[in-house]
């Protein structure tokens, strides 16, 4: 049977201040964020809306390195909370702004790319939406390593404002579908992938 890996679910995060600053800039960069694409093998990617549906923006303006000094100083916390063995990482992250509305969703998948070494060794999503939220779904399912003996059950966590989860980048999770039904951008569920890499490497 099936075992879970550890995963962190922490609660407000940034604070109501910087959540605040991150969804108002996520709000007001719409046109920044292109259709996510997903990785067959080593470089390679293309746009499938069978396996996923969201939008992407790598530009985090004056919040980026705001963001990865935050991200950064929490990565002995992830590594103790983990349960993680002996590896060396690297003091900065790689980070992501996703925006998902009605309709979007992502397949299980892991977050190291088929046919490259696993670089990627902790996986962060940090959310912030509207109050009142406009969507509703959008759950993140974690699903247990059928390899290792256990009784686990999948978990779903939900997308709370201002809170991170954390979880090994070698786990397969998926996002559940999201329903949006304003359709307005301000009403999307957001989140921060933060993806914290081995030493010496990069993705």
């Amino acid at each position: 049977m099936p075992k879970l890996f550890p995963y962190l679910q922490i609660h407000r995060v940034l604070g109501a201040e910087l959540a605040a600053r991150v969804l108002q800039y996520a709000i007001g960069r719409e046109g920044a964020f292109k259709a996510s694409s997903v990785f067959e093998s080593g470089e390679s990617q293309r746009l499938d809306e069978t396996v996923r549906i969201s939008r992407v923006t790598r530009d985090l303006g004056d919040l980026g390195p705001v963001l990865q000094a935050r991200f950064a100083a929490a990565i002995p916390t992830f590594f103790e909370g983990l349960k993680l063995g002996r590896v060396a990482l690297k003091p900065d992250c790689e980070l992501e702004l996703a925006a998902h509305g009605d309709g979007a969703f992502y397949k299980p998948h892991t977050d190291n790319r088929w046919g490259r070494p696993a670089n990627r060794v902790i996986s962060a999503v940090y959310y912030v939406h509207g109050t009142p939220r406009g969507f509703s779904g959008g759950g993140l399912r974690l699903h247990p390593n059928n390899l290792l003996p256990g009784d686990d059950a999948p978990v779903v966590l939900q997308p709370e404002h201002d809170s991170l989860v954390v979880f090994p980048s070698h786990v397969i999770h998926e996002v559940l579908p999201v329903a949006c039904p304003s359709g307005a951008f301000s009403d999307y569920r957001f989140a921060i992938n933060c993806w914290i890499h081995r030493e010496g490497q990069s993705d």
